[in-house]
């Protein structure tokens, strides 16, 4: 073997050598939960402690999300025909058990009650009133919005029809640019606002 066909050789397994020690960057994935409210949340009054016994008990039914909606990924709307599905930005778990725990947990607050039940507590604890939510439309929207559209209901253990229904269209604005932190903390501010609809007309039903 001549000098000339071992250096191409030679050449030839420095460059492999080169091209094996360069490593593919990794996509990093972000993930988020949609969050509850906390007694120092702006809006939100001092309260007093809450009680267990205080106040009627209710039922919280499993929070329902269309398809679209129903995934790991984070959803947004370019426009109104034309969602983009985020591989990086992802929820933290299934969102609409998100969703139901942070209602729970948004009712407790705003009630000033630990009498809030999962269907799974009825035989522990029998329900006053039941939600139940319908969630349409929770995106940030072509507009510069995060758009939360939910239909929703309040109804008594002992009667078929429902006391209250209801559409509630909510939105938040945000920047143009604004990043996945902005849009999730947008849609937690949504879904706050959804929960103080619902705990006002749970006070006024429990006054009946």
């Amino acid at each position: 073997m001549n000098h000339r066909v071992v250096g191409i050789l030679a050449m030839a397994l420095l460059a492999l050598s080169a091209c094996s020690s360069v490593t593919t960057p990794t996509q990093v994935n972000h993930f988020y939960l949609i969050s509850a409210l906390t007694e120092q949340d702006p809006g939100q009054q001092a309260s007093q402690p809450i009680v267990a016994d205080h106040g009627p008990t209710v039922e919280i039914a499993p929070v329902t999300l269309p398809s679209y909606l129903n995934r790991p990924h984070i959803v947004t709307r370019r426009q109104a025909d034309q969602l983009d599905i985020s591989e990086s930005h992802q929820w933290g778990g299934e969102l609409a058990e998100n969703l139901s725990r942070v209602l729970e947990e948004n009712l407790a607050l705003l009630l000033q009650t630990h009498r809030i039940v999962e269907p799974r507590q009825r035989l522990l604890l029998p329900a006053d009133l039941r939600v139940t939510v319908q969630i349409l439309h929770f995106e940030r929207s072509g507009d510069h919005n995060v758009q939360l559209i939910a239909r929703w209901r309040l109804s008594r253990r002992d009667r078929t029809e429902p006391l209250l229904t209801r559409r509630s269209d909510l939105r938040i604005p945000i920047a143009a640019d604004a990043g996945y932190p902005t849009i999730v903390a947008a849609m937690s501010q949504a879904f706050a606002a959804l929960t103080r609809e619902m705990a006002t007309e749970i006070t006024r039903m429990g006054k009946l």
